[in-house]
């Protein structure tokens, strides 16, 4: 394992990090671990086909020779640790993409060289910085790679940041590249009274026009639909006692029924 820490001078680092892949060129693929300043640790798995390149003042990673670069400023990196091995590291991430659609935030990706993979988790940040962990999808495992999705039904007002983080079997991981998105909020300030409720629900807002509200159960499936006017009651004392989702003008809220 190799560490250089990071100067001023760019071309120095440059170097540093040429000759290390030069050095690791026998090897099946490079173990490469991104500490920035604020002390978080980012790992990537970079295969003989990838590359290492500075382009407009930051670190491009390529882990494969078709995957997107990751953008890294240099600025905010403090050290880059290598550790050159032939076994096996988690997969490669061929294609991420999120996309907006009304209530919730679809996330799409795909991968390559899936072996000995356990699962992804889908983790999001309102900062950028400090990550959650909103949901969890299992690997399908397969050497070809595969393709997946994963709905955030209750995605943050303003922007978020999405990036998914890859297990393996034997504990090793790896993070995609983090992408964003930014959701306006909706004109006036609504909530649902009561919550959690058993007969009926209101909307408490600042606007006075009808609203349009969709009920969906939590595998997305729609159990009532109707224009309401705040104040007036919403019934749902047909729907079995769970969690729900109420969609009011494209904006999502928790619904709870007793």
């Amino acid at each position: 394992m190799k560490v250089i820490s990071l100067c001023k001078e760019k071309r120095l680092l440059m170097l540093a990090v040429c000759s290390l892949l030069f050095a690791a060129g026998a090897k099946a693929q490079t173990g490469i671990v991104i500490t920035y300043y604020n002390g978080f640790e980012q790992p990537y798995a970079v295969a003989t086909t990838g590359k290492l390149y500075f382009e407009n003042g930051s670190l491009q990673i390529m882990s494969t020779g078709s995957a997107a670069a990751v953008s890294i400023p240099v600025a905010i990196i403090r050290k880059i640790t290598f550790s050159n091995s032939n076994s096996a590291l988690p997969l490669q991430f061929v294609d991420f993409t999120i996309a907006p659609e009304k209530a919730q935030v679809l996330l799409s990706w795909k991968t390559a060289d899936e072996v000995n993979t356990s699962y992804f988790l889908i983790e999001r940040s309102t900062d950028g910085t400090s990550y959650e962990s909103i949901g969890q999808v299992a690997s399908l495992n397969n050497s070809t790679g595969g393709s997946y999705t994963y709905a955030d039904l209750f995605p943050k007002t303003g922007v978020s940041y999405y990036r998914l983080k890859q297990v393996d079997v034997d504990g090793k991981y790896a993070y995609s590249k983090v992408l964003t998105v930014n959701r306006s909020a909706s004109a006036g300030i609504m909530t649902l009274l009561p919550n959690p409720a058993h007969d009926y629900i209101r909307i408490n807002s600042t606007n006075t026009e009808r609203l349009q509200v969709k009920i969906y159960s939590l595998t997305g499936r729609l159990m009532s639909t109707g224009n309401y006017a705040p104040g007036e009651q919403i019934p749902i004392s047909k729907l079995t006692p769970g969690m729900y989702m109420a969609v009011i003008n494209d904006k999502a809220y928790k619904l709870i029924k007793h």
